[in-house]
């Protein structure tokens, strides 16, 4: 089952609304580094990332409050487009990404840092 816009919103806070949603993988390790498909959405107050629940190993959910984050980054190559995240000592990196504006939402991401 893929992640939806409904399963973002059951994590959201009083007053926390939705900006954006972008379909991408995030890599985790499992016994080796593996890309995760997934939504990521940012909110007013966060980054949300839940994983497609088909996946093997479940569903995983990844939280980051703006107050944590370093650096959102949006890396462009010849093919491919990728999002770097530093948070707290810790990076991730969102691969993948199925959208055709992803400046935009590093953009709206940057903004509320």
């Amino acid at each position: 089952m893929h992640a939806t816009v409904n399963s973002i919103e059951k994590l959201l806070v009083e007053d926390e609304q939705i900006l954006l949603t972008i379909r991408c993988s995030i890599n985790v390790y499992h016994y080796s580094k593996v890309p995760r498909p997934g939504l990521l959405a940012a909110t007013t107050l966060r980054l949300i990332f839940i994983s497609d629940a088909n996946v093997e190993g479940g569903e995983y959910t990844e939280l980051f409050p703006y107050q944590d984050v370093h650096t959102f980054k949006l890396e462009r190559r010849l093919f491919t487009k990728r999002y770097y995240l530093k948070v707290e000592g810790d990076q991730f990196t969102f691969t993948q990404i199925m959208d055709e504006e992803p400046d935009k939402f590093a953009t709206t991401v940057n903004n509320r840092l």
